[in-house]
């Protein structure tokens, strides 16, 4: 599985430099040892970022940034890291895919969702979800102490 995140991680940085606008992932695909080079920061941005494009793509911004708030409030409360948190088995949906899959294809979909992780990670954005550690689509319904935000409820 570290192999495999890693390999996407890679693939997602060579189109991710504009979002990130750091010049440490240019040094890393520049050179041949960049496996082993990766900052752990952009790692983990590039984590959240999947995370949020695939569970909420299509999705208003503050919907958006409720699911990166939720990736963010589970991560606090175990204490692991954000790619840890996210790949755990049956934690969020798109996760099983294969990999050709899970790289992004809509590009401005792709960037807004790197800008939105890495501002949830600064905490620069408030959380929508009142400390939220559980969404699904809100049309499965809700019930007492949900919070509906876009196409989800927050729990």
């Amino acid at each position: 599985m570290k192999r495999l995140l890693t390999g996407l991680v890679m693939a997602l940085s060579l189109f991710s430099t504009s979002a990130l606008a750091t010049p440490h992932i240019v040094n890393v695909v520049s050179t041949p040892q960049y496996t082993s080079n990766i900052n752990d920061n952009v790692n983990e941005t590039l984590c959240l970022a999947l995370n949020i494009y695939h569970e909420a793509r299509g999705s208003t911004l503050q919907d958006q940034v409720g699911v990166a708030w939720v990736t963010k409030n589970r991560v606090a409360r175990s204490g692991r890291s954000y790619c840890r948190t996210i790949w755990e088995p049956r934690q969020f949906s798109w996760t099983p895919r294969s990999v050709s899959s899970l790289i992004p294809r809509e590009m401005a979909a792709w960037h807004r969702a790197v800008r939105i992780a890495r501002q949830v990670m600064s905490e620069e954005l408030s959380d929508p979800t009142g400390g939220a550690r559980n969404f699904r689509a809100s049309h499965m319904g809700g019930g007492r102490g949900y919070r509906v935000i876009g196409a989800h409820a927050y729990w």
